[in-house]
């Protein structure tokens, strides 16, 4: 997805990556900075995934991000080649069989006041794809900047033969942005992929769409656990509440047990009690009782958007994404309030600021010597300083 300026959307990225429960998400023009910005990288980040990030290091805007569950092996590769006409990020995934070599691209708009035009994207993308054909597994997607629905455009005719020419197919197939243009692409080579449930959605988080797929591929399964569960949906009311009627008449003496085995043996009649498998979820310690609402709320508003698709719905939805936003901000404040009054030493201070700002806290370790080298001088400067020089162990 597209996101100028993911800084005051770190809320909203954070509940779409859950809410979907995305494997892998690729964000452009992130406006990241190389440093600095590790505190709000911090907060957008949801337990259990892990961020990396490919920031625009000459002027401002620009930048590539992605987010990826933990559990699945990611190796980001340093291309040789640098261009300064479009961005790009490139992973590779590790799978049971091969790697899966990921790309996303950002092109830059042309402009006169930068330099860019459009002979040196065309220039310099076809020697990018050049350096990719090794990759026998390949995907790449991201925000091209062209309107590739225009086919009379010349440009986009360059760009089709120059993806014909690497064998490339392009699979998304109507607008990507609010404005009907197709920006957003997704290419792989010759269909090798089983791609599916390839879905162009409106988030109302940006102009731009949502762009999202299954893809079948064999990574390690996440850890998941046992609930209880029933499905109260499939009850019929009016027969289930005629069963309670019909129960509570046939009760002989009512007390706290009858009626509860009274109501179980309807319950397990009408919606019997089953065993299922969920992936863990730790929520947020701000995610109170008044977010929860605010987000059902939201929920609610979106699905009758989805099915009426009025523009009225739509700005309902969003008032209510916005209150939820601002009810998360207030109870995410008032938790990090407590949580600081509540610390009784610096060391405890200090551990949650660096969690705050996102710092990691790292072994300073000398990078000049080798670690098993390392590890033989330590143990034989303890053995001098503290062992006695009259005293011998075994």
């Amino acid at each position: 997805m597209t996101a100028p300026s993911i800084h005051d959307k770190a809320i909203d990225i954070h509940d779409l990556i859950l809410e979907a429960e995305a494997d892998m998400v690729f964000l452009t023009e992130t406006w990241f900075k190389p440093n600095g910005d590790e505190a709000k990288i911090a907060a957008m980040v949801p337990i259990g995934y892990t961020f990396i990030s490919a920031p625009r290091t000459t002027r401002e805007g620009g930048g590539i991000a992605l987010f990826y569950k933990t559990a699945i092996k990611i190796v980001k590769e340093d291309k040789t080649r640098h261009s300064d006409f479009f961005e790009q990020l490139t992973v590779k995934i590790k799978t049971s069989k091969s790697y899966l070599t990921c790309v996303c691209v950002y092109r830059l708009h042309p402009k006169k006041k930068h330099g860019i035009t459009w002979d040196q994207f065309f220039n310099d993308f076809p020697m990018f794809l050049e350096s990719l054909n090794k990759e026998k597994e390949l995907l790449i997607t991201g925000d091209f900047n062209l309107h590739f629905e225009t086919d009379n455009a010349p440009y986009v005719q360059r760009l089709k033969t120059v993806l014909e020419e690497h064998n490339l197919h392009q699979l998304v197939y109507k607008a990507t942005q609010r404005k009907n243009h197709m920006l957003d692409l997704l290419l792989v080579r010759e269909l090798q992929h089983d791609i599916r449930d390839l879905c162009i959605e409106d988030k109302c988080i940006s102009d731009h769409f949502v762009v999202s797929f299954l893809l079948k591929l064999s990574v390690p399964p996440g850890v998941k656990q046992k609930v209880k569960s029933r499905h109260l949906k499939s009850i019929d009311m009016d027969i289930f509440t005629s069963d309670i009627d019909t129960s509570l008449t046939q009760i002989e003496c009512m007390t706290y047990m009858a009626l509860k085995d009274s109501i179980k043996d309807i319950l397990d009649k009408h919606a019997a009690e089953r065993e299922i498998s969920v992936k863990p979820r730790k929520p947020a310690p701000w995610i109170t009782p008044a977010v929860k609402a605010a987000k059902q709320k939201q929920r609610q508003a979106e699905r009758q958007w989805r099915k009426l698709g009025t523009q009225v719905h739509r700005d309902i939805y969003i008032h209510h994404r916005k209150n939820t936003k601002s009810i998360v901000i207030a109870e995410k404040r008032q938790y990090l309030n407590e949580k600081v009054l509540s610390n009784g030493s610096s060391k405890e201070l200090f551990s949650l600021t660096n969690q705050l700002l996102g710092k990691e806290k790292k072994a300073t370790l000398p990078d000049s010597v080798p670690c098993d080298e390392l590890c033989e001088n330590l143990m034989s400067f303890f053995f001098i300083r503290l062992i006695p020089s009259d005293q011998t162990y075994v």
